[in-house]
């Protein structure tokens, strides 16, 4: 290429950059508002806590314990706890109850034994769930049963959390 055809395609080229250059939008920041914009957000859990507990007496072959849900509300439970003794030698079955208006569910829990004492063992879970419940009678509970015959009142307690949102 000759010297003159050189300059005049680098000529050619630093005009049409020029000319794309000037037809762009320069580009502005954004100008910070001074006043924040508030959002209402009723989902958030933490803002709806639900917890709950229950002493219940563990006689003959178990227990129901039913907890409360606040009226107009469904309750998502998320986790729930036993713990209490029953009488040394036989087996017990843990379970939690929800029934959201619909819709009837039966989670299990799984009872660790914790010890022996004076011819009752101790026994304890705690576990994550999911289930919804609405309120009612026995729209969540909490369920042991036992295969042997418990003399004796013994307590236990019963707890579940979670987050209510409206009904």
């Amino acid at each position: 290429m000759t010297p003159l055809k050189k300059i005049s395609a680098i000529t050619i080229a630093i005009v049409a950059t020029m000319a794309v250059s000037s037809s762009l939008k320069k580009a502005t920041a954004q100008q910070k508002s001074s006043a924040p914009t508030l959002v209402r957000n009723i989902d958030e859990p933490g803002f709806n806590a639900y917890q709950v507990s229950q002493a219940v007496n563990f006689s003959q072959f178990g227990f129901v314990a039913s907890l409360p849900i606040p009226t107009g509300k469904t309750a998502v439970v998320e986790h729930v706890s036993v713990s209490g003794t029953a009488l040394s030698g036989g087996m017990l079955r843990a379970s939690v109850n929800c029934f959201n208006g619909s819709e009837d569910v039966t989670h299990s829990l799984v009872l660790t034994p914790q010890g022996d004492f004076n011819g009752s063992t101790a026994y304890a879970a705690s576990q994550p769930l999911k289930c919804y419940a609405t309120p009612g009678s026995t729209n969540l509970s909490i369920n042991i049963q036992s295969t042997t015959f418990n003399n004796g009142s013994r307590q236990w307690i019963v707890a579940a959390s979670g987050y209510v949102l409206p009904q």
